[in-house]
Formats: C-alpha cells, sequence, structure tokens
C-alpha cells in the first residue's frame, strides 16, 4: 500500500510530525495479518518467532496463551511487553485448537 500521499496531507508534506507518525502506526496495525502485535510495534506470525524475540520459554509462553485465551483476554504482559492478540486479522484466540 502507498500510504505516502495520505501521510503527507496530514501535515503539509512534512513526514516527521508526531501526528504523522501516530497515523502511520494506526495505519500498519490495521493492515498487517500477523496474529500476534507488541507494543512496541512488532508483529510476529507464529509462537517459534515470538519466543525468539522475547527471549522466553515456549512453555512459558504457551501457559500464558492458554490462561488468557481462557479468560477471553486480548493481551498479555510478558517480560515487560504488552503483547496482542490482532483482532483486525480475525484472530480469535493466541492459540489455535486442532
Amino acid at each position: 500500500m502507498n500510504w505516502i500521499p495520505q501521510l503527507l496531507a496530514i501535515s503539509n508534506g512534512d513526514l516527521t510530525t508526531p501526528e504523522v507518525t501516530q497515523h502511520a502506526r494506526y495505519l500498519w496495525k490495521n493492515t498487517v495479518s500477523d496474529p500476534y502485535l507488541l507494543d512496541d510495534g512488532s508483529s510476529f506470525s507464529n509462537i517459534e518467532v515470538l519466543i525468539r524475540y522475547l527471549h522466553v520459554g515456549r512453555e512459558y509462553l504457551t501457559s500464558l496463551m492458554d490462561v488468557a485465551d481462557a479468560n477471553n483476554e486480548r493481551y498479555i504482559e510478558v517480560r515487560g511487553h504488552v503483547l496482542s492478540l490482532n483482532t483486525n486479522s480475525d484472530y480469535q484466540k493466541f492459540r489455535s485448537r486442532v
């Protein structure tokens, strides 16, 4: 997607303003298709990549996800990060059951 014209229109051609940054983040978060989003703007397509990024064990992270799924929660705090479920991509649970 080419968001440049839209972003340029926000602040008369200045791409360095906070308003442009905020709107660009909004656009990006609402178009990303990965199931897992971190508060630092990162997105992840699978648990394996996510555990490497967060430096946590698979069992630890999946247990947090299972608890969140059982409580219908959309956010988890992991090592100082907020991990959220990308509900814009129709994900309803952190871990899908087969």
